[in-house]
């Protein structure tokens, strides 16, 4: 999650608080038309100052779990008051794909996330629905969470598998809830497809070979969660298994699921182990991966005629007197339209030709939004030269080593 404040956006000589805070409380619930179809699909955000017109749009990056966006109808709903507030009264301020000059906002959907362009902050979702276009069978993707507690003067173990949509803050908002329950992670399994075709997810644990627990009822090693409850918009769904101790506190078990009865798919049965000692130690691994800081040199001579890229670049951002530069060149419009509109079509965004030519400088929006696409990703400037190369505009890449001397980024 991002929210990208470009340069300028706020007034001259003005200072602004800013803020992005992930709901996961009673502040996140939202309440939408009753549809069957019709779901919550991201985090739910606050993002600050809210009765603030910013003299540029910022850009809210949200992730969501829809699995193909395109097989979708996607909507972008907003709260009225502030994020302490709980009877809230949510609103569709725009549907993704046909925005007007007159939205408040545009949208820009990809695989994994998706980009809220706004002059006004406040609380958003993104809620949606299948388009029903094609045969396709819509899915979103899922994951379960398990947790265990020790029952008190007991040697019997609760064991509680949450359902959860795959969102950053889903493992958080378990962990709250367990945490006045006295619970303990143990696990997660991979993400998986959930498909909308009415089936139930099934849930089996499994004893392994190596595991001193029993489960105190071996008809109750299945359960079943019904569908409907598992797309309810407001709920953190979970079963319980109840074990028991048999020779000593090791706890480790297989867990199955599957979603039953698929027409005309053969049902795919998922599994993950849960265990305190495997789980603490991945889990130290994941922190590791995720806070590793990545470094690159980019070398460009100075006939803009070699490219050499050791590794991901840290940064992607352009430095101000460059960018300034590259809007310059590329805002008068040509008549080959060798210029900001073909930088959009060449960077996937020309579908906001008509956005675009609304602002004052329709290439520092394409770069921001740019600047927001390639944070966190594999994309570098490096891409940007490139593009430049095919569009034949070497006076830009030339821009962009004159601003950055011999250029070692």
């Amino acid at each position: 999650m991002m929210l990208h404040v470009p340069e300028f956006a706020i007034g001259k000589n003005q200072k602004k608080h800013m803020s992005l805070i992930v709901l996961s409380d009673e502040s996140a619930r939202i309440s939408i038309p009753c549809a069957e179809s019709l779901f919550v699909c991201s985090t739910i955000v606050y993002c600050s100052p809210r009765n603030y017109s910013f003299q540029k749009p910022v850009i809210i990056k949200l992730p969501h779990c829809l699995i193909e966006p395109r097989q979708w109808n996607v909507h972008i709903y907003q709260a009225d008051n502030d994020h302490y507030d709980i009877n809230s009264n949510w609103r569709k301020i725009v549907s993704v794909g046909k925005e007007t000059i007159n939205t408040p906002v545009f949208v820009n959907v990809e695989e994994k996330h998706l980009y809220i362009m706004t002059e006004q902050l406040g609380r958003f979702a993104v809620v949606a629905e299948p388009n029903n276009l094609t045969d396709y069978l819509p899915a979103i993707e899922m994951r379960l969470i398990a947790f265990s507690q020790l029952t008190p003067s007991s040697s019997n173990c609760s064991l509680r598998i949450y359902v959860v949509k795959d969102f950053p803050n889903s493992k958080d908002i378990c962990k709250t809830i367990e945490a006045k329950l006295g619970g303990t992670i143990m696990g997660e399994s991979e993400t998986f497809a959930f498909h909308l075709n009415t089936c139930d997810l099934v849930i089996r644990v499994r004893n392994t070979e190596s595991s001193s627990w029993d489960l105190k009822e071996q008809t109750n090693y299945e359960q079943i969660i019904p569908y409907n409850h598992i797309l309810n918009n407001n709920s953190i769904l979970h079963c319980e298994f109840t074990i028991k101790r048999s020779l000593n506190s090791q706890l480790i078990f297989d867990v199955d699921f599957e979603q039953s009865g698929l027409e005309n798919m053969e049902s795919r049965i998922h599994s993950f182990i849960i265990s305190s000692e495997h789980f603490s130690q991945s889990d130290v691994r994941s922190q590791t991966f995720e806070n590793r800081q990545h470094q690159a040199i980019v070398s460009i001579d100075r006939d803009s005629s070699f490219i050499n890229e050791t590794n991901t670049l840290s940064s992607v951002y352009l430095p101000h007197t460059c960018k300034r530069l590259i809007c310059d060149a590329l805002d008068p419009p040509r008549q080959d339209e060798k210029d900001w509109r073909l930088l959009a079509k060449k960077l996937g965004t020309d579908h906001y030709i008509a956005y675009f030519a609304t602002k004052s400088s329709p290439t520092e929006q394409i770069l921001n939004l740019w600047e927001c696409r390639a944070k966190h990703s594999s994309r570098t400037i490096v891409e940007l030269l490139i593009v430049f190369s095919e569009m034949d505009r070497e006076d830009i890449k030339q821009i962009i080593t004159d601003t950055n001397g011999p250029l070692w980024v």
